[in-house]
């Protein structure tokens, strides 16, 4: 889960990374952060591991404070076939799985330059 922290920082898209919250422990792992990017943008990263519980949510706005993409498996939107897992995006909601770390450095790359 920390290695998304590491990625962000060799990836020369950062500005700041501030960890609002961390909690490591006996079957838990919690990790809160927020990314200001070079480009103005800013990137949320909030992931909940526990015993038999995930719970993400990975959130980018522009430099402007306009949602680019946010991926979350909030349960609802239980029409989508990939229930609970989704994005939200061009003001849709998308079905989507939980991107892995290579997927959002990739996606951060690529929307990087467009903000």
């Amino acid at each position: 889960m920390f290695e998304i922290i590491g990625r962000l920082e060799e990836s020369g898209l950062v500005r700041e990374i501030e960890v609002v919250d961390l909690i490591e422990g006996e079957g838990i792992y919690y990790l809160k952060f927020k990314a200001a990017m070079k480009n103005g943008g800013l990137f949320y990263f909030t992931e909940l591991q526990k015993l038999g519980y995930n719970s993400y949510s990975y959130h980018l706005q522009d430099k402007d404070g306009k949602l680019v993409a946010r991926w979350d498996n909030s349960p609802h939107h239980k029409n989508l076939e990939t229930y609970p897992h989704h994005r939200h995006t061009g003001g849709r909601i998308k079905p989507s799985f939980k991107p892995t770390v290579d997927e959002l450095i990739k996606y951060l790359q690529d929307i990087a330059p467009r903000q």
